[in-house]
Formats: C-alpha cells, sequence, structure tokens
C-alpha cells in the first residue's frame, strides 16, 4: 500500500503540473515566465509525502522534475550572446600550448555547459552524459549540417570494427535504421538498472531514437573540440580517467575490470 500510494500521488502530481505548465503558464512583457495556475500539492509536500511512503528499495526514481520553464530559463542563460555566461566565468579557461606558435593561449572549454545542456535536452543523469563516447573509434561519422552519415575521419577510424569488439558502433551519436530509412540517434553507453542486470560492459547501454539536431551540432562541435584540444593515442580505460573527472563516487573493482574503454565526449 505505502508504494503504491507514493507513486499514483507522484503521477497525480506531476499530471498537474504538466497543467499548470502547458495550459497555465506563459511568458511576461520581458520574456520571463509567468504562471497563474499551482500543482495539487506544494513541491515541499510532495517531497515529504514520497520520503514517508517510498520503498527503500524502488527502481524508479520519485525526483519530481524541473519544471519546463525553468529549464528554458537555464539554456538562454547558458547560450545567449554566444554563451557570454559561461565564458566569463574564469574557472572554465585553460592554458593550451599552441603548436603553431609555441606561445600558452587561454582557452575556454564547453565541457560543463554542454553537460548541462545535454540533460536540459534529453532526460539523462550527469554520469551517463560523462559516460557518452566521441565515436571516433566507430566506422562512420555522422554529419549533422549535411544530415548525412560519411566515413569516418578520425585517426581511430574503425578501431572496435579491428578488435572485433562486441558493439563496433559506440560513438554517443548513433545510426538508427528503420525499414529503408537511415537517420541519426543517441546512444547512451551506460543504464543503470541495465547495468545491474548485465554487468557494466559494452551490452549495458541503450539507444534514444530521436533526431534532436540541436544537441547533434553540439555533439559534433565538441568532438572536434576535443580532438583539438586533447587529442588520444587510443581508447580510455575507465580507471585511467583522472580524479574528478566523472561525478561517479569510488567505482568497485569489478565496475572498473567491466566497464569498457572509451574515446569520451566530456
Amino acid at each position: 500500500y505505502p508504494t503504491a500510494y507514493a507513486k499514483h500521488l507522484s503521477y497525480m502530481y506531476r499530471f498537474t503540473l504538466w497543467i499548470v505548465e502547458e495550459q497555465m503558464s506563459d511568458l511576461d512583457d520581458d520574456g520571463m515566465p509567468l504562471s497563474i495556475g499551482y500543482p495539487i500539492i506544494t513541491t515541499y509536500q510532495f517531497d515529504q509525502l514520497v520520503d514517508k511512503t517510498a520503498s527503500r528499495n524502488r527502481t524508479e526514481s520519485s525526483q519530481v522534475k524541473i519544471p519546463t520553464s525553468f529549464l528554458i530559463t537555464i539554456q538562454e542563460i547558458l547560450t545567449e550572446n554566444d554563451f557570454e555566461w559561461p565564458k566569463s566565468q574564469s574557472n572554465q579557461y585553460f592554458d593550451w600550448l599552441n603548436p603553431e606558435t609555441s606561445k600558452l593561449e587561454s582557452v575556454w572549454s564547453p565541457v560543463h555547459t554542454y553537460n548541462f545542456l545535454t540533460m536540459i535536452e534529453i532526460p539523462i543523469r550527469k554520469i551517463q552524459v560523462q559516460m557518452l563516447d566521441t565515436g571516433e573509434g566507430d566506422d562512420e561519422r555522422y554529419n549533422p549540417r549535411t544530415k548525412q552519415w560519411e566515413p569516418n575521419n578520425s585517426p581511430h577510424q574503425k578501431y572496435w570494427t579491428k578488435i572485433k569488439a562486441v558493439r563496433p558502433q559506440r560513438g554517443a551519436i548513433t545510426k538508427i535504421i528503420d525499414g529503408l530509412k537511415v537517420s541519426a540517434g543517441f546512444y547512451i553507453s551506460t543504464n543503470k538498472t541495465q547495468d545491474i542486470r548485465v554487468g557494466f560492459g559494452p551490452e549495458s547501454g541503450y539507444t534514444i531514437p530521436w533526431n534532436n539536431e540541436s544537441l547533434m551540432h553540439r555533439f559534433d562541435e565538441l568532438r572536434t573540440w576535443q580532438e583539438k584540444y586533447f587529442p588520444v593515442i587510443g581508447p580510455l580505460a575507465y580507471g585511467d580517467l583522472v580524479d574528478g573527472a566523472t561525478t561517479d563516487r569510488a567505482p568497485s573493482q569489478s565496475v572498473l575490470n567491466e566497464t569498457p574503454h572509451r574515446y569520451y565526449l566530456f
């Protein structure tokens, strides 16, 4: 009973929240979100009730989603005026030795900004974003400008095919084949629920069959950026990542052993 109660309460709360966002909200004259409605209970009340009734062993998250209007505002803050606000943060820069001029240059890193923008566009966790692959070792590369699949132009092209990997196509942008139609979607290389069942190997991921052009452009730009500023000699083992590179807390030795090597996008 308590688990069912929490589940139905979650449905009711989210449904009324959706009504408020879709039917009772708009932008004011200054472009700021404005709402004339409220969900059936407050977010605080919902959190309190869920904490009291939800099972400790639940497999689905009961977290309240961030209102769409908030996500739009966050996205605007991050991207307006060519990423003006993120570029104003001094801790988002690093020194890079330009091989052509032999001079140090201060370079803005888009990694953290693109990380948040990715979580706004598709419903995945931060650690899942951090585990995405550039696709440098794949056979093909998607061109978001021409919307066509092309031969991979990376020095590491066909790496996974050459070593006869279980999954030869591992890039975050993945090919979707539906009958005679070929398009692009997203390959999420980790899955919290499935990892428990099949381990943390290449079989763990899943596909999102959605051609989100904006996000695909960002992934393509980030791969090009990584290839320029942080070229690699091969895929990197999870255990070789520097401390603090991901939000994963002290992974066990079995996780380190089972997690496949990757050409990390983030």
